[in-house]
């Protein structure tokens, strides 16, 4: 990562675990936005021009797919990496957000917190 914080807009519907990462990646230097549906990720993604997204698949006003494939059509949005994250394993849904232009499919339950900002700030630093 470069000398400046890096910016992570999370977007996730749940409360609990929106805070649970958000206190995480505060803790490890980030600079953190939180967005609990679809349409606030998109806005937050133009104004906070983050460095990064974790999007959640299950949203309360289009599932993650939608948002994801209107940040890659976005004009100042589409470089920024998307990472997928969600508790639905389909394998068939992790080929659907790589296709959509994911970098990654991460499953919830397989990591705690720390390996998620851990995996975040080696791909920043790729």
């Amino acid at each position: 990562m470069k000398n400046k914080s890096p910016k992570i807009l999370l977007v996730e519907d749940d409360h609990f675990i929106l805070a649970m990462y958000s206190t995480k990646f505060v803790a490890d230097g980030f600079v953190v936005r939180g967005a609990m549906s679809g349409a606030e990720a998109l806005a937050e993604a133009v104004s906070f021009k983050p460095d990064f997204i974790l999007l959640d698949l299950m949203l309360p006003d289009e599932d993650g797919f939608s948002i994801l494939k209107k940040i890659k059509r976005g004009k100042g949005t589409a470089a920024i990496p998307v990472v997928m994250l969600s508790n639905i394993g389909d394998p068939a849904h992790r080929e659907q957000a790589l296709i959509y232009g994911a970098l990654d499919y991460w499953i919830k339950a397989y990591y705690d917190p720390e390996e998620i900002v851990s995996k975040v700030k080696k791909i920043l630093e790729s």
